[in-house]
C-alpha cells in the first residue's frame, strides 16, 4: 500500500506544481514535467530515452529509466515510464552479495525500513558522477570497490541508443579472496500499465516463475497488446560481444515479494503479480549472478541492458510480430528470432498454419520453422522461438526473416523483418621478434579484432625454420577463446637458436578458426648477435695512495631484458667507495633504487633493459686508493662472463694496467 500511495501522492504534487492544466493522456506530459528541476536527481537523457538517478541522502543510487521520444514511428510510447521512479527512484535496488552477507547499493532507505519492518545493510555511496553519456556512483567496503554505471546503449534489434546497460564493476582490493555476488531487481513498468506480461521462449507470464541460466533466452520483452501496444520493452541477457552473459537465475515475481528480500525470498511458482493486500498487478525482475570468488586485486563485472524493444508488426485480424538483431556476421554465434501472432478479431482461429522464412545460409537449431496451431482463440497471443545460426554457406547480404500465417477462418497475413548479414572482418596481425638472452628469443603476436562482433575460437601456430626451435617449455600451437569485438589479445613464444644461422630466417605463425581461411603473419629473424659482455674502463694515470679515480662498467651487446641482476666487488682494505654515478637512463626509468651498496660491493638488482643495444653503459664507481699492493674491481653475473679488472696503487709511478675490455 505505501508504493500505491506514493505514486497517488507524487501525481498530485505534479497536478499543485504546475498552473497549467494537464492532459490526460502521459504520452503529452512534456520531458521537463516528469522529474520536476528541483527534485535533487542526476538525470542524462537523448532524443529516446532518460537516465535518472537518486541523488538525495536517502536512497542515493537508485535510479528509474523513461522514455523521451521511445519509438520513432509511434507516438504512443512517448514520455513513459520503463522502470518505475518518478520523480525520485526509490523502489528498484541492487544487492551485492559478499562473504554471504547481502549488501544494498546505495544509502539508506527510509522507505524500505518503514516498509520491511527489518534492517537491511547498505553500501553508502562515496561519489557520484554525471556524463554526457553515462552516469556512474561508487561504493566501497574496507576490501571491495563497487561502481554502478547507467549509460545509453545502442540496441542491436533497432540499431537505435533507446535501451540502458546496467553495470557494476567489483574489485578485490584486499590481500585476501572474496566471494561476491549480485542481484538487480527491477520495478518494472510499462507507463501506465504495471502488469503486463513476461515474455520468454513460448511463454508470456503473469504469475510468478524463476528460470535458471540454461533456460534463459537471449533476451526477454514485454508489452501489453501486439496490434497496437502502449510501448514494448525488452532486456538483454546474452550478448557476448559487449560482454553481456546470462545471469545464473531470474525471477519474474510481485514487486512486493522481491523488495522486502535483498537476497533469498519466499519463491512461490504460479503466485499471481499481486501484492498482499493489493488488487492490481505489481511486477518486477530480479537477475541474480550467484557468488564467485574474486582473487586480491581482481575485478568481476556484472552486465544486463534493459530498454525499447525491437519488434517489427503488421496489424491484422491476426497481427503478426518478428523480433530479432537487425545485423549478424557471417560467423555468428546462434541467436534467437522470436514470432508473434495474436489473434485481434471476434472469432476463434482455427488450424493456424505458420511459417518462418529463413534468408539462404541460417541453418535452425531448436525450433521448428513451420507448425500448425489448432486453436487460437480471439484475444490470445502466442509465441514461438527459433535458435538458428549462420553455416558455411552464408554470404554477406541485405536480406529478410518472412513471417507467414495462413487461417481456415481469418485473413492470411505477412510480414518481414530486414536483416544484414555482415561479412567477416579479417584480423589485423603484427608479429615481433626480440632478443632475451644470448640464445634465447621471443616471438610476440598482436592480433587485432577490428569488427563488432566476437571472432570464433582462434589457433595460433607458430613456424620456426632450424637452427631455430620452440623452447622446451613452450608450445608451437596456441589457443585463443575469442577476441572481443574491437579488442585485441596477445600470445608469446619463446625460441632458441642453438646456431648461429647464416642468412637471415622467415619466421611464420598461421592463424585459424572455424569457417574462415588461413591467415598467416610474418616476421624476419635476423642473425644472431655477438655474445654480451661486461666491460670496464678507468682513467689511463697512475694510482698512488691516496688517489681519487673512478671505474666506468658497461654492457656490450646488451639484451632488452627485464632482470639483469649483476655485483660489483672490490677489496674494501685497499680501496673506499666514495660515491656512484649510476647513467642517466637508470634516473629516467627510476631505477636508482635497485642499485644497493655495502661494504666491499655494489648490487645492480633485476635492471630492467628497455631496448637492446651495442653498448650500454651502466654505472660509474668512484674510489680512493687506501693503501698500495695489487687490488681488483669485479663484475659478475649468472648470465654473463665474469670480468675482473685488476688494480696496482704503488708510491712511485706504475706500469700501464689493464684497462678494461671483452674477457
Amino acid at each position: 500500500m505505501i508504493k500505491f500511495l506514493s505514486r497517488t501522492f507524487l501525481l498530485s504534487l505534479l497536478l499543485l506544481t504546475h498552473s497549467f492544466p494537464l492532459s490526460a493522456q502521459p504520452s503529452t506530459i512534456p520531458s521537463s514535467q516528469t522529474s520536476p528541476p528541483n527534485i535533487q536527481t542526476q538525470q542524462i537523457q537523448n532524443q529516446l530515452i532518460k537516465i535518472i538517478v537518486n541523488d538525495m541522502p536517502n536512497d542515493k543510487g537508485r535510479f528509474a529509466i523513461e522514455t523521451i521520444q521511445g519509438n520513432p514511428s509511434t507516438t504512443n510510447d512517448d514520455h513513459q515510464s520503463l522502470i518505475y521512479g518518478r520523480p525520485i527512484p526509490w523502489t528498484s535496488y541492487s544487492t551485492l552479495l559478499i562473504d554471504e552477507q547481502p549488501f544494498v547499493f546505495g544509502n539508506p532507505s527510509e522507505k524500505l525500513k518503514k516498509r520491511s519492518k527489518h534492517p537491511f545493510k547498505y553500501l553508502p555511496i562515496t561519489h557520484q558522477s554525471k556524463h554526457s553519456q553515462e552516469i556512474i556512483s561508487h561504493a566501497n567496503t574496507t576490501s571491495i570497490n563497487i561502481s554502478q554505471s547507467l549509460s545509453f546503449f545502442q540496441n542491436p534489434f533497432t540499431r537505435l541508443k533507446d535501451a540502458v546497460l546496467i553495470s557494476y564493476t567489483v574489485t578485490n582490493t584486499d590481500h585476501i579472496p572474496h566471494q561476491v555476488g549480485l542481484r538487480i531487481m527491477l520495478d518494472t513498468m510499462l507507463g501506465k500499465n504495471d502488469g503486463s506480461p513476461f515474455r520468454i521462449g513460448e511463454h508470456a507470464h503473469t504469475n510468478e516463475i524463476t528460470y535458471s541460466q540454461s533456460e534463459l533466452q537471449d533476451y526477454w520483452q514485454t508489452f501489453d497488446q501486439l496490434s497496437s501496444p502502449n510501448i514494448i520493452a525488452q532486456g538483454l541477457l546474452h550478448l557476448p560481444e559487449k560482454g553481456i552473459l546470462k545471469p545464473d537465475e531470474l525471477t519474474l515475481s510481485n514487486w512486493g515479494s522481491l523488495v522486502d528480500a535483498p537476497w533469498e525470498f519466499k519463491y512461490k511458482k504460479g503466485r499471481p503479480f499481486i501484492r498482499t493486500g493489493e488488487n492490481e498487478a505489481d511486477t518486477a525482475i530480479a537477475l541474480r549472478w550467484d557468488p564467485q570468488t574474486i582473487l586480491p586485486k581482481e575485478t568481476r563485472t556484472f552486465k544486463t541492458v534493459y530498454g525499447l524493444g525491437g519488434i517489427t508488426l503488421q496489424a491484422g485480424e491476426l497481427s503478426l510480430g518478428i523480433s530479432a538483431p537487425s545485423e549478424i556476421s557471417v560467423t555468428h554465434d546462434p541467436f534467437l528470432i522470436m514470432a508473434y501472432i495474436s489473434n485481434t478479431s471476434q472469432l476463434d482461429a482455427p488450424n493456424t498454419k505458420v511459417t518462418l522464412q529463413l534468408p539462404a545460409g541460417i541453418q535452425v537449431l531448436s525450433g521448428k520453422q513451420t507448425q500448425t496451431i489448432k486453436s487460437l482463440p480471439k484475444g490470445q497471443t502466442i509465441q514461438v522461438p527459433l535458435i538458428v545460426q549462420p553455416n558455411s554457406k552464408t554470404r554477406a547480404k541485405t536480406t529478410h526473416i518472412k513471417l507467414m500465417v495462413q487461417s481456415q477462418l481469418l485473413e492470411n497475413n505477412q510480414l518481414k523483418r530486414p536483416l544484414s548479414i555482415l561479412p567477416s572482418q579479417p584480423l589485423e596481425s603484427q608479429l615481433t621478434i626480440t632478443p632475451i638472452s644470448s640464445t634465447h628469443y621471443q616471438a610476440n603476436l598482436i592480433l587485432k579484432n577490428p569488427s563488432q562482433f566476437n571472432t570464433k575460437p582462434l589457433t595460433a601456430t607458430l613456424k620456426t625454420p632450424p637452427p631455430l626451435k620452440i623452447a622446451a617449455f613452450d608450445l608451437a600451437q596456441k589457443n585463443i577463446q575469442a577476441i572481443p569485438a574491437n579488442g585485441q589479445k596477445e600470445l608469446n613464444w619463446v625460441f632458441s637458436a642453438t646456431n648461429n644461422p647464416s642468412t637471415s630466417k622467415n619466421i611464420r605463425c598461421e592463424i585459424t578458426s572455424q569457417k574462415t581461411q588461413i591467415q598467416a603473419v610474418h616476421a624476419t629473424f635476423p642473425s644472431l648477435p655477438n655474445t654480451p659482455y661486461f666491460e670496464s674502463r678507468r682513467h689511463q694515470k697512475p694510482i698512488k695512495k691516496g688517489d681519487l679515480f673512478f671505474t666506468s662498467i658497461s654492457l656490450k651487446n646488451a639484451f632488452k631484458t627485464t632482470s639483469l641482476t649483476g655485483h660489483i666487488q672490490y677489496d674494501p682494505t685497499h680501496l673506499k667507495l666514495t660515491r656512484i654515478s649510476p647513467e642517466p637512463w637508470l634516473y629516467t626509468s627510476k631505477q636508482t633504487p635497485h642499485i644497493i651498496t655495502q661494504p666491499g660491493s655494489i648490487s645492480l638488482q633485476q635492471l630492467s633493459i628497455p631496448k637492446s643495444s651495442e653498448l650500454l653503459p651502466l654505472i660509474k664507481c668512484h674510489f680512493k686508493a687506501l693503501k698500495e699492493g695489487p687490488t681488483y674491481v669485479k663484475i659478475r653475473s649468472s648470465d654473463i662472463p665474469e670480468l675482473s679488472h685488476h688494480i696496482i696503487v704503488t708510491k712511485e709511478k706504475p706500469n700501464s694496467s689493464h684497462s678494461g675490455g671483452p674477457l
